[in-house]
């Protein structure tokens, strides 16, 4: 870890453990049970925004990254913290706070969402990074689990059927005594979940060619991972 993300590591950590009373964790010895050289994917449901990586990251030492909402990288303060700490950026269809002209065109979003899938392998595979990830895609503070887009699933089968290893999701639930984690002082709980790994039947079924069967497997990866949330 470089000199800058360890400086701004201990900064996250300081800011959250000073925001709240106290973050309660739980599970860590599933992390253990992980059992793998490389990174693991921590999928999170999303209640709070900015805070829940920070929550997350401060909760146990290990090397992290996160996905993060790519207009994040031109905030002035908070794309410091995003770039210091190897943040990957995401583009959503939609992004609420910008007007109609100002949104990406398709190509931009798939251009952007690409290299995204190939920084996110390397981040997990080369550098031993792990990733911070929220499938829902939106954050909400409503108790109900939204439905789950398929990208994180897609990662973990597109780097195993590439040769690359079987990169365990680690579910994250977090519960905080406010529903949306605006409290100050208030608690968190964070509760790390058992690893969910892509088996040989999964794999194989990924790589048979069926476009469908793939897409299958995909949606079949993210009911575990949802299922594990609720």
């Amino acid at each position: 870890m470089s000199a800058v993300r360890t400086a701004v590591r201990k900064v996250l950590n300081v800011a959250t453990n000073i925001y709240f009373s106290k973050i309660e964790v739980r599970g860590l010895k599933n992390l253990q049970s992980a059992g793998t050289k490389t990174g693991a994917i921590f999928a999170g449901n999303h209640p709070s925004g900015l805070v829940d990586p920070m929550v997350i990251m401060s909760a146990v030492n290990l090397p992290m990254s996160s996905i993060a909402k790519h207009s994040l990288f031109s905030t002035p303060v908070i794309s410091a913290f995003v770039h210091a700490m190897k943040a990957v950026p995401v583009m959503q269809p939609y992004d609420p706070g910008l007007p109609p002209d100002k949104q990406a065109t398709a190509e931009e979003r798939k251009a952007m969402n690409d290299q995204m899938f190939t920084t996110v392998q390397q981040r997990l595979v080369d550098e031993g990074f792990n990733i911070v990830i929220f499938p829902e895609g939106t954050c909400h503070s409503t108790p109900q689990i939204k439905q789950m887009r398929m990208g994180t699933a897609r990662m973990t089968l597109q780097i195993a059927s590439k040769g690359g290893p079987r990169v365990p999701i680690i579910p994250v639930g977090l519960s905080y005594s406010s529903p949306s984690g605006a409290e100050f002082r208030g608690k968190v709980l964070v509760d790390f979940g058992k690893p969910i790994e892509v088996t040989d039947d999964m794999l194989v079924r990924y790589t048979s060619g069926d476009r469908e069967e793939a897409l299958l497997v995909e949606e079949k990866l993210m009911k575990r991972v949802e299922r594990h949330l609720r």
